[in-house]
Formats: C-alpha cells, sequence, structure tokens
C-alpha cells in the first residue's frame, strides 16, 4: 500500500513539473542526452506531457503484475505458493517508486530545472536489476528445495 501511494505521490509531483515547464515562456525542451549528460537532441515543451503520462501507464502495468505476479516471467515455471508470492510482490512494491522516480528524474532534467547525471539513472536501473536477479535466486532456491 506505501508503494501506491508513493508512487503515485511522484506521478502527480511529474505531473506538476511537466505543466509547470508547459506554462513557462522556454520553448525548448531536453528529449535526449548522451552517456556523459550532454544533450543531443531538443524539441517542442509539450512533449514533456508524455513522461507523466507513461509514468501513469508503467503504474498500472505494476499495478497488473502485484495482482498477478506470476505472469511476470513467463519463460521459467516458477510454483505458486505463499513465499513466492510475497517474493514477486515485494519485487514489485519495491521497483515501481524505483521507476516511477527515474521518470520524475528525467521529467526535470527535460525541463532544465537540474542537470542530467546518468549515474543517477544507471544506479537506480543496477538496483532494479540486482533486485530481480536477487529475488530469481530465490524463486529458483524454492523451486529446487520443492523437488
Amino acid at each position: 500500500m506505501k508503494s501506491k501511494i508513493v508512487s503515485f505521490l511522484i506521478i502527480i509531483v511529474t505531473f506538476g513539473v511537466a505543466l509547470a515547464k508547459m506554462a513557462n515562456s522556454s520553448k525548448k525542451l531536453i528529449l535526449h542526452w548522451d552517456i556523459s549528460g550532454n544533450v543531443t537532441t531538443q524539441g517542442t515543451e509539450n512533449l514533456i506531457i508524455l513522461l507523466p503520462m507513461a509514468s501513469v501507464l508503467l503504474l498500472a502495468i505494476f499495478a497488473y503484475f502485484e495482482k498477478n505476479p506470476y505472469k511476470i516471467n513467463n519463460l521459467s515455471h516458477i510454483k505458486e505458493t505463499e513465499n513466492n508470492t510475497k517474493a514477486l510482490v515485494k519485487y514489485i512494491q519495491v521497483t515501481a517508486p524505483l521507476a516511477m522516480f527515474v521518470i520524475l528524474y528525467i521529467t526535470i532534467c527535460s525541463a532544465k530545472m537540474i542537470s542530467m547525471r546518468p549515474l543517477v539513472i544507471m544506479a537506480i536501473l543496477s538496483f532494479i536489476i540486482g533486485f530481480y536477479a536477487h529475488t530469481c535466486i530465490k524463486l529458483r532456491a524454492s523451486l529446487s528445495s520443492a523437488k
């Protein structure tokens, strides 16, 4: 429940940043950075509204998988147990706000409120990937111990 509240608050802030940028007299929005954080592409400020819309869509996807955690990975057959369900739901509850924060960070950087630091995004994405690997290891361990 806390995860949904935090994610929802982040989305509200993301919409606020996007709307503030659209109301600003500036006509340019940063669309793309290179790996060093240097601006490579700019566009019209109205495109910034796509970022909070993407975060709403992403939150809906996370909510679906939180209700149906075994549909996250159809390639491996995960035994449906209470512990596995808890592990999968915990993964979703931890990663959803982090994903929302990444979109918020990109929105703030696109609005030119702060400079892009790719290390911030890479650190968060590395944590998400590492936590996914950790969760998969726990699920495989429960699968092998069940045999």
